[in-house]
């Protein structure tokens, strides 16, 4: 076999495991959630996010979230934290000020 062919060969199995290898989900929540929370947010957002192939949960804990859950995938985010509602308000807020300003 030639370095050519070699090559194809390789980037051939590189592609198969590609899209072969589940898809990697965190899941940040201010608190543990219990399995049938689990199931729910998952399953809503392996839909939403149009993930059809298996996946592989990372759950992560984060009490600076307040609350809610934030969830992200190789080519999907979605952020329904407290922490983040506040940040958008206080965001939304400033803006307004901003204008009354002028």
């Amino acid at each position: 076999m030639n370095k050519k062919e070699e090559i194809i060969i390789d980037n051939y199995i590189d592609e198969y495991l590609e899209g072969n290898r589940p898809a990697l989900v965190t899941l940040s929540s201010a608190v543990p959630l219990t399995p049938e929370q689990k199931e729910r947010i998952l399953t809503a957002f392996m839909k939403k996010a149009n993930i059809t192939k298996s996946y592989k949960v990372v759950e992560i804990v984060d009490e600076t979230l307040i609350g809610g859950v934030c969830l992200e995938s190789d080519n999907f985010f979605f952020d329904n934290t407290i922490r983040n509602n506040l940040t958008q308000l206080k965001q939304h807020i400033l803006e307004d000020l901003l204008r009354l300003k002028r």
